[in-house]
């Protein structure tokens, strides 16, 4: 196994770690969106999320470097993921659709929707997002796996 790789488990860990006593879930919420971007070299990131069964999903949390507001009928591929249980990778965002707003925001090129779900439950959505096109690698599918799972086992804890 690479270095690299290694040195990337460790900040999954890292933040789960720190997760398991933490009972504000939107710090959780941020503490996993800043790690997927770090691990994947995004330029940002947001996530949707709703607290409970009954809730409608929500803009939970956005980074700081953001250069747009998240759009909730971009929302759709989210669903995909949780539906499917793994990542959804869309190297070439499309900019429009017919009469609707860009996938994700305007601007992104590439992004990834990281479901956050355990059995049964659902808690939302990462989305990483990148402003070129991006090519994913198998590991960094595999790291978003595992980091949408290590998230949503803290959540579940607690």
């Amino acid at each position: 196994m690479k270095k690299k790789t290694i040195v990337k488990i460790g900040l999954i860990n890292h933040a789960t770690v720190k997760s398991i006593n933490d009972f504000d879930k939107i710090a959780i919420v941020k503490r996993f969106t800043e790690t997927a971007i770090k691990i994947l070299g995004a330029d940002c990131g947001f996530a949707w999320w709703k607290l409970s069964k009954s809730d409608p999903y929500k803009l939970a949390y956005k980074s700081r470097n953001i250069f747009h507001e998240p759009n909730p009928s971009g929302h759709q591929k989210g669903y995909k993921a949780l539906k499917q249980g793994a990542p959804v990778f869309i190297s070439n965002a499309k900019s429009t659709r017919s009469g609707q707003k860009q996938d994700v925001g305007p601007k992104i090129k590439s992004y990834v929707v990281i479901p956050v779900a355990f059995q049964k439950q659902s808690y939302g959505n990462i989305i990483i997002c990148f402003k070129q096109h991006k090519a994913f690698t198998s590991e960094e599918k595999s790291l978003c796996d595992i980091l949408g799972k290590a998230m949503a086992q803290a959540i579940t804890i607690n």
